[in-house]
C-alpha cells in the first residue's frame, strides 16, 4: 500500500465522505495507483496505492456479517505463517494485507495485532462496538495521525491529510517544537501541530466516541533468550534472519534499489539481494546508488562498495554530491509541512531518490538500522575499564571520534565517564576518567556555561522553554522507557533502538522516499531482528569499534565479498557539511538569523544563534543542536509558501 484516510461520525454524526477527496488529493505520490473506498452513514475508509506498487488495487477490507473493515499501509513480511494459523479463516491470498489483517481481527480481537510482523499502519472500524482502531509497526517504518473533534475523527498517514480538511487549523505545537530545538524530540505520541497526535510505535490506540485508550500490543520479551555454544551460531542464526528479511522487501517483482555505502549495513543488504537473485526466480538483481564526492575523496567508499558491486554483476550509478550539502539549491529540499525534522545530508539523499525514481525503483532499501541493531555501543567502555586495559581504552575513544566525528571530550563526558562510575563510583578507574577528562583540552559546552543553566541550548528562549516546562520532557536516550531486560548492556541496546530521535527520523525517511514515489525499507529495521538482538547474550554483538559489527560481518561470510568484509568501515561525509556551512550556506544562514521566523515567533534568540554561528565561522566547534534550530527557521519558510487552503497558524 502507500497510504490511508479515514473520517468517523461522533455521537451517530455521519461522516462527510467528501473530505476523502481532499485528503487523498494532497498526497498525489502516494495515490498514483488511484484508491479504493469503503462507506457507511458513519464511516468513509479510504485504500491508497502507489502505481506498480505490490498492493496496486486492493480495496478495503471489510466483513459481510459484522461490518467490520479494515484499511492498512502495510507489508506483512509473515502472512503464510499467519495463514497456517488461521486455518480456514484464512483469507485466499495472503498479497492483500488488509484483508489478512481482518481475519487476525475476527480471530483474536485486538490483541492479535501481536502475531503481524512487517511494517504498518493499520486502521479498523468495528461497528459492533462503535470502535476506531489505531495500530503502528513496532519499528516506526509506518506513520498514522489522528485527530478528534466533537463531531468528527480524522485519521491519515500524513499530518498535510488532516491539515487539508476544512476547519483543521495548521497551528504549531510548542511542546514538540521546543523538544525538536533541544535535539530530543519529545513523546512520540505527539505531532508538529496541536489537536493532531500520533499512534505511538508498537502502540494501539482505542477511540470510541472520543474516549481514548492507548495500549502497547507489542514490546520485547524480556525473558526470551538465545543461546549457543559458539560464536559462528549466533552469526548463522543471524544470517537466516537477514535473508529473510531482504526476501521479504524485496517480492512484488518490482525493481529493488539500493543506497549503497562503504559500510557493513547497505553492503549487507547489497550482498544479500545478490545472493538471493543468484538462487531464487522473481528476485530480480538490485540497482545501486553510491556517492560520487568529486574532490572530496576521503568521503567516497566507492572503492570498498565495488567489491559487492563486481562480485554480484549489480547496476551501479554514481550519484555527483560534491556539491549536495546543506541548504544546497535552496529552496528546494525543504522540510515538508508535516515536520522539521530534515537531516543534515537530506540533499545528497534527495539526488539518490530522484535517480533511483527515474529507474523505477519500487523498493529502496537504505541500512538505517544497523548500527542500532549490531553497532557498538558505549557499554563498551565499561569492559575496558573493569579489566584496566587502559591503553586499549585510548585507543577505542579514538576510533570512536574517527567513526562518529563527536569532540574527544564529547566521548569521555557522556561514554567513559559513566562507564567508569558504573564500575566503581569511587574506584581508581573512575578517578583516572575524570582525570583525563579534565586534562583533555578545553571546549565551550553551548548547552550549559554554569552550573545553574538549564539543560538545553542557551538560544531557546526561556519563556518559551516555561511555557512548554522544557527541563521536564527532554529525558536523554538513556531515559527512553524499556521492559524489565536483564543487564544494562541490553537495557542500553533497547534504548538505542527505539530512542525517539531515530523512530522519528524513521517516519521522516519514509515519507520522503514515498514523495519521490518509492517503498523505503530497511531490513535491520526487521523486527525479528530486533528482537534476536536483544535476546542473544550482549558479548555476542557487542565488541570494540577496533572490532565494529563483528557479528554481522562474520554472517554474511560467503555472502559478502571477503575483501568488502575486511575493508567495510564508516565514512561520514561531515567535511562536506562543514564546508557548505562555512562557505556557499553562510550568506543564507546570516540572513534568516538577521529576520529570523523562529525569533518572530518566540521559540529562539536568533542574535545569540547568530553570535554561535559566527564563532564558527571564524575556526570554533559547531554546536550539535543548532542544525535543529536551522531546520525549524527552513521549516517556518516553507510553511509560508504552502496552498493557500491550508489553515496556517501561528
Amino acid at each position: 500500500m502507500s497510504g490511508v484516510c479515514a473520517v468517523v461520525g461522533r455521537t451517530l454524526e455521519p461522516a462527510d465522505h467528501r473530505l476523502l477527496d481532499r485528503m487523498v488529493a494532497v498526497v498525489p505520490y502516494r495515490a498514483s495507483g488511484g484508491d479504493q473506498r469503503h462507506g457507511t452513514d458513519q464511516v468513509a475508509l479510504a485504500q491508497l496505492t502507489r502505481r506498480g506498487g505490490r498492493h496496486a488495487g486492493f480495496a478495503p477490507a471489510v466483513d459481510a456479517a459484522s461490518g467490520v473493515a479494515v484499511v492498512a499501509d502495510a507489508r506483512i513480511d509473515n502472512g503464510r505463517e499467519l495463514r497456517q494459523v488461521l486455518g480456514s479463516n484464512a483469507p485466499p491470498s495472503a498479497a492483500d494485507p488488509a484483508q489478512l489483517v481482518l481475519a487476525v481481527y475476527l480471530r483474536w480481537g485486538p490483541t492479535g495485532l501481536s502475531r503481524v510482523v512487517g511494517d504498518f499502519a493499520i486502521v479498523i472500524w468495528d461497528p459492533r462496538t462503535r470502535r476506531l482502531l489505531l495500530a503502528r509497526d513496532p519499528m516506526a517504518m509506518r506513520a498514522l495521525y489522528y485527530r478528534i473533534e466533537p463531531r468528527r475523527m480524522l485519521v491519515a498517514t500524513e499530518v498535510t491529510q488532516l491539515l487539508a480538511v476544512p476547519g483543521v487549523p495548521a497551528e504549531p505545537d510548542e511542546r514538540t517544537i521546543a523538544a525538536y530545538l533541544a535535539g530530543n524530540f519529545g513523546s512520540l505520541e505527539w505531532s508538529y501541530y496541536r489537536g493532531i497526535d500520533q499512534v505511538a510505535p508498537g502502540q494501539m490506540t482505542s477511540i470510541r466516541d472520543g474516549a481514548i485508550q492507548r495500549s502497547r500490543y507489542w514490546d520485547i520479551d524480556p525473558e526470551h533468550r538465545i543461546t549457543y555454544a559458539r560464536l559462528d551460531d549466533y552469526a548463522e542464526h543471524l544470517k537466516e534472519l537477514f535473508l529473510e528479511a531482504v526476501r521479504a522487501r524485496m517480492l512484488g517483482g518490482q525493481r529493488t534499489g539500493i543506497l549503497l555505502s562503504g559500510g557493513v549495513d547497505s553492503g549487507a543488504a547489497a550482498a544479500a539481494a545478490g545472493w538471493l537473485s543468484e538462487r531464487e526466480q522473481g528476485l530480480p538483481l538490485p540497482h545501486t546508488y553510491s556517492w560520487d564526492f568529486g574532490e572530496l575523496t576521503e568521503c567516497d567508499e566507492r572503492h570498498v562498495s565495488r567489491h559487492i558491486v563486481d562480485r554480484y554483476g549489480l547496476a551501479a550509478d554514481g550519484v555527483p554530491v560534491q556539491d549536495a550539502g546543506p541548504l544546497a539549491g535552496y529552496p528546494d529540499h525543504a522540510p515538508h509541512l508535516d515536520d522539521p525534522f530534515h537531516g543534515h545530508f537530506q540533499t545528497m539523499l534527495d539526488r539518490g531518490f530522484s535517480r533511483a525514481r527515474d529507474d523505477s525503483v519500487g523498493p529502496l532499501f537504505t541500512g538505517m538500522r544497523g548500527d542500532l541493531a549490531i553497532g557498538p555501543i558505549d557499554e563498551d567502555y565499561r569492559t575496558l575499564l573493569q579489566t584496566r586495559r587502559l591503553g586499549q581504552l585510548a585507543g577505542e575513544v579514538r576510533r570512536h571520534q574517527r567513526t562518529t566525528a563527536e569532540p574527544v571530550t564529547t566521548i569521555l563526558r557522556r561514554d567513559v565517564l559513566p562507564a567508569a562510575d558504573r564500575v566503581a563510583r569511587h574506584s581508581t578507574m573512575a578517578a583516572w576518567a575524570r582525570w583525563a577528562l579534565r586534562r583533555s583540552p578545553k571546549r565551550p559546552d553551548v548547552r550549559r556555561s554554569g552550573p545553574g543553566d538549564p539543560p538545553y541550548p542557551p538560544w531557546i528562549r526561556r519563556e518559551l522553554a516555561d511555557r512548554v516546562g522544557l527541563s521536564d520532557i527532554i529525558p536523554t536516550y538513556a531515559d527512553t522507557p524499556a521492559p524489565a531486560l536483564e543487564g544494562p548492556l541490553r537495557r542500553r541496546r533497547y534504548q538505542w533502538l527505539f530512542m525517539p530521535m531515530h523512530l522519528r527520523w524513521a517516519v521522516s525517511h519514509e515519507r520522503r522516499v514515498a514523495s519521490y514515489g518509492m517503498e523505503a525499507v530497511d531490513a535491520w529495521s526487521d523486527r525479528r531482528i530486533a528482537e534476536f538482538c536483544l535476546a542473544v547474550p550482549p558479548a555476542a554483538i557487542d565488541a570494540p569499534f577496533s572490532l565494529d559489527k563483528r557479528l554481522a560481518r562474520r554472517a554474511m561470510t560467503g555472502i559478502a565479498p571477503d575483501a568488502f568484509l575486511r575493508e567495510a568501515g564508516k565514512t561520514l561525509p561531515t567535511p562536506l557539511f562543514y564546508r557548505t556551512l562555512q562557505t556557499t550556506a553562510a550568506p543564507l544562514i546570516r540572513d534568516w538569523l538577521t529576520d529570523s521566523r523562529a525569533d518572530a515567533a518566540g521559540w529562539i534568540d536568533a542574535a545569540l544563534l547568530q553570535g554561535e554561528y559566527e564563532r564558527f565561522l571564524g575556526g570554533g566547534r559547531l554546536p550539535g543542536e543548532m542544525w535543529w534550530a536551522l531546520s525549524v527557521e527552513w521549516w517556518l519558510r516553507a510553511r509560508e509558501d504552502q496552498p493557500g487552503d491550508i489553515d496556517l497558524q501561528m
